[in-house]
């Protein structure tokens, strides 16, 4: 098993990225991505506080188990960035694929900018609560709903459409991985 607590300190210091909200199907994958990379990084610091075997063994079993969910999600950013870049080339450089603009969101923009920062505090405080085994499981699992459900609320805030559906379908992905993850509990512990 190997262990990611060798990990340098500066992986840490900037454990809550800027969570922008996306404009186009690229962007929803790319907030996927921020947002698994904010749970690997908020294990990485629980691996730094909790040093005992057992939980060691359940954060380095979560933590490979969310780098699986986070290479899915890359692997969707990079196809429909694949798919943005061949319409610029396309277009001979004259279109920036976006499916929305700035003006379309606008009515919701301060709710999507709240919904990302309270996803944040929310990520910090789950992570700062964490004290024994079982506030590690329990918060993993907390920190993956919040992550579900951040992405289902911001596709109630964005219009009917395809970007409406990718965040929608990550937070279905989400929301099936965790129960899987449940069902695998039993083999983790």
């Amino acid at each position: 098993m190997r262990n990611h607590t060798d990990l340098s300190e500066a992986a840490l210091l900037d454990f809550t990225p800027n969570l922008d909200y996306p404009l186009s199907l690229s962007g929803v994958y790319a907030l996927g991505v921020s947002v698994e990379n904010m749970i690997l990084k908020g294990l990485l610091h629980l691996m730094k506080r909790r040093t005992d075997f057992q939980s060691q063994k359940l954060l380095n079993q979560l933590f490979s188990y969310q780098m699986k969910e986070a290479e899915i999600l890359k692997k969707h950013h990079s196809y429909e960035l694949n798919i943005e870049v061949g319409h610029f080339y396309e277009s001979g450089g004259i279109i920036i694929a976006t499916l929305l603009s700035s003006e379309d969101l606008h009515t919701n923009l301060k709710l999507i900018n709240q919904t990302l920062t309270y996803f944040t505090r929310e990520a910090e405080q789950i992570i700062d609560e964490a004290h024994s085994l079982e506030d590690l499981l329990n918060g993993c699992f907390k920190l993956r709903t919040e992550a579900a459900d951040l992405f289902h609320h911001l596709a109630l805030l964005y219009p009917e459409g395809a970007m409406r559906n990718s965040l929608e379908d990550i937070s279905q992905f989400i929301y099936q991985r965790n129960v899987d993850l449940t069902e695998a509990y039993g083999k983790i512990a």
